[in-house]
């Protein structure tokens, strides 16, 4: 092979090799594109957050897992914070774990079990919020397909009344809850990664899932059930604040 074929062999395969190059930036916009159809978020099983009586502030305690009320599944305390916060509907006060058990003895308090007597004058006296958000890991499997089960409420610290609450298991081995992570994830990660990113990770990644759950839950806050359940909202009547 002369010189001049040698040239030009090198010069092809250095074609080749960007045409393969933009292939695959295009193949990565393509599956972009692709991901076109979000599922409509699960609704809340009760929903009173009424119109002009808003709530400024509200606090959000650390996620209660019955099984580990102390170290809740996969650390998703910052991830469940973060995506409340970009709901900007309240400012959002995150106590500590540390914190919570300096008011009540407890490390993390379940939104389905006795309150303590101290928890509601407590944190409204402390950090003068309007609410109080409990939020329940209720099922966790971190191996695929992931699933991330997630009971919340949002209870007036005042008169200790439920005015929002949601209960819902997120099972990524179902399509439609597939298609939203991946919708998700495409959607709040970086769009200009030199590697093609089709969304896969968030459904191999318990933390990232968990993370698509969270914003999925909060959203709800913007979503009213189509036909509120009696008995939701006779629950809400109820007033949470008994003695231990």
């Amino acid at each position: 092979m002369n010189a001049v074929t040698s040239s030009l062999v090198s010069r092809l395969r250095g074609l080749l090799a960007c045409a393969a190059a933009a292939l695959a930036l295009l193949g990565c916009a393509s599956a972009k594109r692709a991901v076109v159809y979000t599922p409509a978020p699960p609704l809340p099983s009760y929903h009173d957050l009424r119109e002009g009586v808003p709530f400024r502030r509200i606090v959000m305690l650390p996620l209660y897992q019955e099984r580990d009320p102390a170290n809740p599944a996969g650390g998703l305390d910052e991830a469940f914070h973060a995506e409340l916060t970009k709901t900007t509907l309240f400012e959002v006060v995150w106590i500590s774990r540390l914190q919570l058990e300096e008011i009540t003895g407890r490390a993390a308090i379940s939104s389905a079990g006795i309150l303590p007597r101290e928890l509601l004058p407590q944190l409204a006296a402390r950090y003068g919020a309007d609410a109080v958000l409990f939020t329940d890991v209720t099922h966790y499997f971190p191996y695929q397909p992931i699933s991330v089960g997630v009971r919340a409420k949002l209870v007036d610290i005042h008169t200790g009344e439920i005015r929002w609450s949601f209960d819902h298991l997120f099972d990524s081995g179902k399509p439609a809850v597939a298609i939203a992570a991946r919708h998700f994830y495409l959607a709040n990660s970086q769009p200009n990664l030199p590697i093609c990113n089709d969304g896969n990770t968030v459904l191999e990644s318990p933390m990232r899932f968990g993370g698509y759950a969270a914003w999925e839950t909060y959203r709800s806050l913007l979503n009213k059930p189509r036909t509120p359940a009696r008995e939701s909202a006779d629950e809400a009547k109820v007033v949470l604040n008994s003695v231990n």
